[in-house]
C-alpha cells in the first residue's frame, strides 16, 4: 500500500516549514542544509546533506550519512531507524515532527448514469452483432525494397 509522508519543521512548537512526499513517486527525501534538499535546514550543526528517508510502500526508513554530529529518532541518536506516525526526527536544533500515513486506494463509485449503459435499439440484442458482416482488409500497397543513392558532382 503506498504510504504518504509529510516532514514538518518546527520552533517553538510551531511548523514554520513542510513538505510532503508519496511512495509512489518519491522514494527518496533528502534533509540537509543545501537548498536543493527536499527540507532545507537553517541549522549550524546541519551538514549539507545530513540524513535520507527511503520511502516505499512498506514505510519509511531514516538514514544518518554517518554525519558527526548525528541524527536522532525521538531523542535517541541513531545511523538506521524506521519511522512511524509522530515519531520526530532531530538535527542539531532542529525538530522535524513526522506523519506517515498509508494512502487509501478506494475507487470511488460511479455515478447512476455510468454504471449500466444500453444498446442503442437499433443494434439489437448482442447476439444480432454476430450476424454483421466483417469487412476484408484492404490489400497492401506494393513497395519497392531497392533504394537508389545518387551522388552529385560539384
Amino acid at each position: 500500500m503506498a504510504q504518504r509522508l509529510r516532514l514538518s519543521l518546527e520552533e517553538d512548537g510551531r511548523t514554520v516549514a513542510s513538505v510532503t512526499r508519496d511512495s509512489r513517486s518519491h522514494k527518496l527525501v533528502r534533509l540537509g542544509t543545501l537548498p536543493t534538499t527536499d527540507l532545507p535546514l537553517a541549522d549550524a550543526k546541519a551538514c549539507r546533506l545530513h540524513a535520507f528517508i527511503e520511502l516505499d510502500a512498506a514505510g519509511a526508513t531514516l538514514i544518518d550519512l554517518g554525519t558527526l554530529t548525528g541524527t536522532e529518532l525521538n531523542g535517541v541518536r541513531t545511523r538506521r531507524a524506521a519511522l512511524h506516525d509522530g515519531d520526530t526526527i532531530g538535527i542539531g536544533a532542529t525538530t522535524i515532527r513526522v506523519c506517515l500515513a498509508p494512502i487509501l486506494e478506494t475507487p470511488l463509485p460511479l455515478p447512476e448514469a455510468e454504471r449500466a449503459v444500453a444498446l442503442p435499439a437499433t443494434l439489437g440484442p448482442p447476439s444480432a452483432l454476430a450476424d454483421l458482416p466483417v469487412p476484408a482488409p484492404a490489400p497492401a500497397a506494393p513497395h519497392d525494397a531497392t533504394v537508389r543513392v545518387q551522388r552529385g558532382v560539384g
